[in-house]
């Protein structure tokens, strides 16, 4: 089986410069230059299905991008997380529980309550009743959610939805 090698090609800002004896798995990992300038290393699969296209400056730009943006502008992404998700009360169209971040796991006969704050996932439980998970779902938000929408909203009191006014 003949080998890919992507040396001399560009993903996103990503120059492929040279192979190099490390492996993630049975992927080849490679010695990039970004755009910027900066070299990074990054493995065949995560180049060729576009995961990564940067160094990583890319990602700060679009966060910098968010936290001096217009304040007309809808509320976006910031430190990792989807403000205005996490200030509505609006439920995915695939939600089955009737509040977010509970779900019915199948094949355990239990309810799973999960919550995403600033690109990480939190297990917080599972229960067989359904008004606990819930109960765990919300003791969470009130957690990692209230201190960061208070200073959200202080930093941006143009963006604070009418409906919290």
């Amino acid at each position: 089986m003949k080998r890919l090698n992507l040396v001399g090609q560009t993903f996103g800002r990503l120059k492929v410069i040279e192979e190099t004896r490390q492996r993630d798995g049975s992927n080849i990992v490679y010695k990039c230059l970004c755009e910027c300038g900066n070299e990074c290393f990054v493995s065949t699969r995560h180049l060729r299905s576009g995961n990564v296209k940067s160094c990583g400056c890319q990602r700060r730009e679009k966060s910098k991008a968010n936290l001096a943006g217009d304040p007309k502008e809808k509320m976006g992404i910031v430190f990792g997380t989807n403000v205005s998700r996490i200030s509505s009360n609006k439920l995915q169209k695939n939600n089955t529980s009737g509040y977010p971040g509970v779900y019915w796991f199948k094949s355990k006969q239990v309810w799973v309550a999960y919550i995403y704050f600033q690109k990480k996932r939190y297990f917080l439980g599972s229960r067989k009743n359904k008004e606990e998970a819930i109960a765990l779902r919300m003791k969470a938000e009130e957690h990692l959610f209230k201190n960061f929408l208070e200073w959200y909203y202080k930093q941006f009191p143009d963006k604070i939805p009418k409906n919290k006014k």
